[in-house]
């Protein structure tokens, strides 16, 4: 069982001992962006595009002669448009579990940082140039996935079920945009070859009872805490999500093995059911009295067809028994005599029967 390292960071309570919130649900907070510039522009763009909206119709106007009232009415329209534009691209607004990215065009052509900015739940303020997308829309929400993986162990082929919690790192949502068709596929490859590695020098039984700490173990691997930060994993860091959990439900034998096995426990099954039945406390014992003369084989094979019928494990078998009592009266030495043929009765009793029924055939012909 893998050991697991707790670095002593983890252990420290936060916020006076108190988890925070942002360890369970994502919000705008934890995303790093420039929002003092962007609720400027917010405010200040639409009354500058009013001001000089007016001060264009104002100098339109005068430069042509116009009345006054034309240049300024038709300059506060235009303004007006413009600043109901700037309002409608000026913010962004997402549902409590989703988030949306746009890209920054000025950041793209001065060649600076990342032009993709990323908004949290809730009610934002961006730039009104910065291009939207609806295919950028990300829902927060933990999925899960189902997988599962074949492995061919020392003594017979594993079948291993598992499945796997994860959602988007509001922190990366970039790669997650990148990798968002490929992630599950390739998140169940990794798994299944841990999986695989684990399970792989171990038999049947043996992988059976490896369950609890092939669960401790891909946990220490794959789940990093509630808050990733830094301490994500590479997996994580490179398609932009946050493993919440990962489960082996299933170690199962395949159907051949586990027939094998049902063959196995069954004939030790029956194997005690016969030595009780000859009152010994195992089937060892019970060929130690056949071979010293406590018992014959034929005590022993009748005793295993009463186990078999007991037990519902005739498979077809047809065993019939019977009963035959001799009530002899007379001579002493005809009663001796007679009782010399009492062991081949059944025989004598079948042949009788056989002649009986060629009879019947022949008479009806």
């Amino acid at each position: 069982m893998a050991t697991r390292t707790v670095d002593f960071e983890d252990t420290l309570p936060v916020d006076g001992g108190k988890e925070h919130e942002n360890d369970f649900n994502q919000t705008d907070s934890m995303i790093e962006r420039d929002r003092g510039s962007r609720a400027f522009i917010g405010f200040v763009g639409p009354a500058a595009a009013l001001f000089f909206g007016y001060l264009f119709g104002v100098t339109f106007a005068a430069f042509f002669k116009l009345p006054l009232v034309i240049g300024y009415t038709v300059g506060l329209g235009i303004g007006a448009l413009t600043a109901t534009w700037l309002v409608s691209k000026s913010y962004i607004t997402n549902d409590a579990v989703a988030a949306f990215v746009t890209v920054n065009p000025l950041v793209t052509l001065s060649g600076g940082g990342s032009a993709l900015v990323t908004y949290g739940p809730g009610f934002h303020f961006c730039f009104p140039w910065e291009q939207r997308s609806g295919g950028n829309n990300v829902d927060l929400r933990e999925a899960a996935e189902n997988f599962a993986v074949q492995v061919q162990g020392t003594t017979g082929t594993i079948h291993v079920k598992y499945s796997v919690r994860l959602r988007p790192d509001i922190n990366r949502l970039p790669e997650f945009l990148a990798g968002a068709a490929s992630v599950a596929s390739d998140l169940g490859g990794v798994i299944s070859a841990v999986i695989v590695e684990q399970l792989a020098t171990k038999g049947v039984k043996g992988a059976v009872a490896e369950l609890p700490p092939l669960n401790a173990m891909l946990e220490d691997e794959f789940k990093h805490g509630k808050s990733q930060g830094e301490k994500a994993s590479d997996f994580e860091k490179r398609f932009g999500v946050i493993i919440g959990d990962v489960t082996v439900g299933e170690i199962l034998p395949s159907k051949e093995v586990q027939k094998a096995l049902d063959g196995a426990s069954e004939s030790a099954a029956l194997d005690e059911v016969v030595a009780r039945t000859l009152g010994y406390p195992s089937i060892k014992a019970v060929h130690t009295a056949v071979e010293g003369g406590k018992l014959t084989s034929e005590q022993v094979a009748y005793a295993t067809e009463n186990a078999l019928a007991m037990t519902d494990n005739l498979h077809g078998m047809d065993v019939k028994r019977q009963t035959f009592t001799l009530r002899l009266q007379g001579d002493p030495d005809l009663i001796e005599a007679a009782k010399g043929l009492v062991p081949i009765a059944p025989a004598l009793m079948g042949a009788l029967n056989k002649g009986a029924q060629g009879g019947k055939q022949k008479g009806a012909k």
